[in-house]
């Protein structure tokens, strides 16, 4: 079957190396999957062997045209991404033109292409000192912008594989690693809207599955006596999504015949007899699937950062912590109060 590759393209100047550069060491570090990354750049031939354009404005200038597919050795890339999907859980591929490389992107699972504004990327680009050869007069208005804009429209007819994102975007990194882990069937979200059994269930289904398990949490109207009508849940959403993934895998450990994992949780409020946490499982047996959902929503309330406040009838609301947190984090504190 071999690793997941993830590619990272779109816009010069866009992030594409700090973004790429922090999902390798994430992934590496936190999640423990052996990964590497390769850097299109690297494939360029040397400038001998790089066309040249002459300036539309100025014909003193030259240009050396790295902005196009024709400068680099597309086939040894190639070779070198599919020798890494055997060697590699996961592969980081970056470049700019991968949208303009159908051979290359032949062997991508999933593509996140940055996208900026003009005025930002001129304004980046120009303060760039390691570009080699640097940038001549008119090039970034002749060669690279029109470059972006064929990659951008060719992104934009590709399949649900590419989806285009805003270079800016402040939590670019979670949702990569979204992105990636989806690659690998395990579907996490965090959100405010209504959880939908039905498209989840939808997304955990598959032909080679016989059995899915889903377990549903709702609020239930009391709590130690007392009438409570409505919760308000809260996540620490960078840790709670790194505890989910992580959850993800170790299940997969456990039970290595899981197809795809589905793990929704609701933040916000939340009233009595509505959904707050959805998880459903699918597998070729039931028993697996049955175990599997049992121990995602037993680990979930140990470890992953999610509060909720209980509003009671008589109009007053305390901040509640899971039980099985608490006796895990003293567990692991020796009985200190941490």
């Amino acid at each position: 079957m071999g690793g997941k590759v993830l590619a990272i393209a779109g816009c010069t100047n866009a992030g594409k190396t700090t973004l790429s550069k922090t999902l390798t060491q994430k992934i590496s570090e936190i999640y423990k999957y052996s990964i590497t990354h390769i850097l299109q750049d690297d494939f360029f031939y040397t400038q001998d062997k790089v066309r040249t354009i002459q300036s539309n404005t100025d014909d003193s200038i030259v240009f050396y045209d790295y902005d196009s597919p024709r400068s680099l050795d597309v086939e040894k890339l190639k070779e070198t991404l599919i020798e890494a999907k055997k060697r590699y859980e996961i592969v980081i591929l970056e470049g700019n033109l991968l949208t303009l490389l159908p051979t290359v992107m032949e062997n991508v699972d999933k593509m996140l292409f940055l996208s900026l504004d003009k005025k930002t990327c001129a304004e980046r680009r120009v303060q760039r000192t390691d570009y080699d050869p640097p940038d001549m007069p008119g090039y970034f208005e002749q060669v690279v912008w029109p470059v972006y804009e064929e990659t951008l429209s060719t992104a934009e007819k590709m399949s649900e594989s590419v989806e285009i994102v805003d270079g800016n975007r402040s939590d670019l990194v979670t949702y990569a690693l979204m992105n990636l882990f989806n690659t690998f069937g395990n579907y996490v979200r965090l959100t405010t809207e209504q959880l939908n059994v039905e498209a989840i269930t939808n997304t955990v289904a598959s032909d080679q599955a016989g059995g899915i398990s889903i377990f549903i949490g709702t609020t239930r109207d009391n709590f130690e006596g007392k009438s409570v009508t409505t919760l308000f849940y809260e996540a620490y959403e960078p840790m709670a999504y790194q505890e989910l993934w992580l959850i993800c895998k170790e299940v997969r450990s456990k039970y290595p015949n899981l197809r795809r994992i589905c793990i929704h949780h609701l933040l916000g409020e939340c009233p009595v007899g509505k959904k707050s946490v959805v998880i459903a499982t699918s597998s070729p047996h039931r028993k697996d699937t049955i175990d599997a959902t049992e121990f995602i929503i037993d680990t979930l309330k140990v470890r992953v950062p999610i509060w909720k406040k209980e509003i009671y009838k008589q109009g007053s609301g305390e901040w509640k912590e899971n039980k099985e947190s608490l006796v895990h984090i003293n567990a692991n504190s020796n009985g200190k109060t941490l």
